[in-house]
């Protein structure tokens, strides 16, 4: 895999400042729980120790050997027990998005699947790498290599995303299902008929429906409606009001919005505001 010389060499210029790339192990955060949201990307790696992760609002298990990649505005809170142990990368948006060019995957598969199992080596070849830049971090003279080990790190990334996101039958086999989920993050706000991605994507929507219910064993309305519902609990939980989410999310009637949020959710979003509201 060969990187863009042009483009590392244009980062390799921009001198990182200590708030562009920053480094913590987590085993510090010994019984730490916090909940956040950040323009950052975060990359974990966990070797060993148990808890949960929150992102967007669906649990997923901390264990060894895994990565996990928080996109910037996600919402995502800890619960780490004292056994944990891992290292964390948080990549100002600017430069990661240099790098994920390179990755064969569209960066929305990973918001489905945020947490990826690795095999010993894949976990080992990051670790080493996640530890280097650690080691290199004080000293601005380093920078080159920091802006190198981050690209060998997208470039593993992409390797070990490859090989997991290929055993999920509904990526590899038709590219029209991720290129869908890729359109619902462009035109989500503006329109939420399914006729009208169908139309982007060059298919029927009888042909479109067949292909999330084969896929995803689900309704492209009901893929469309969890990327609407997703957005307005960011929203919601971030200080937004209700009336503005509404409008936001082209709801021209709040009360029709209230009563769309609690068809999928089961309460209001003054309730959902009440549960999870981040101060």
């Amino acid at each position: 895999m060969m990187y863009s010389k042009t483009g590392f060499e244009v980062l390799n210029r921009e001198a990182i400042s200590e708030r562009e790339v920053i480094f913590f192990p987590l085993e510090e955060w010994e019984n730490w729980k916090q909940k956040t949201m950040h323009d950052y990307y975060m990359l974990l790696i966990f070797e060993s120790g148990s808890g949960m992760h929150r992102i967007d609002f669906k649990d997923f298990d901390v264990g060894p050997k895994q990565f996990h990649l928080v996109q910037p505005q996600q919402t995502h809170e800890f619960k780490f027990n004292n056994d944990v142990k891992g290292y964390s990368l948080l990549v100002q948006r600017r430069i990661f998005e240099s790098f994920s060019i390179s990755f064969h995957f569209a960066l929305p598969m990973f918001i489905k699947y945020p947490v990826i199992h690795m095999q010993r080596l894949e976990f080992e070849y990051l670790k080493k790498e996640f530890a280097e830049i650690a080691n290199e971090m004080h000293s601005k003279k380093m920078k080159d290599l920091i802006i190198a080990r981050l690209f060998v790190i997208a470039f593993l990334i992409r390797r070990i995303s490859k090989a997991y996101f290929r055993e999920q039958p509904q990526v590899n086999e038709n590219p029209k299902v991720y290129n869908f989920l890729k359109l619902i993050d462009l035109f989500y706000q503006s329109t939420r008929a399914v006729s009208f991605y169908a139309e982007k994507l060059n298919i029927t929507t009888n042909h479109l429906t067949i292909l999330c219910q084969r896929y995803f064993g689900s309704t492209a309305t009901k893929l469309i409606d969890d990327r609407i519902l997703l957005e307005a609990k960011k929203m919601l939980v971030s200080g937004t009001s209700v009336k503005e989410t509404a409008y936001a999310l082209n709801f021209q009637d709040v009360s029709y919005f209230s009563r769309y949020f609690k068809l999928h959710t089961k309460i209001t979003p003054r309730e959902f505001v009440a549960q999870h509201r981040i101060d």
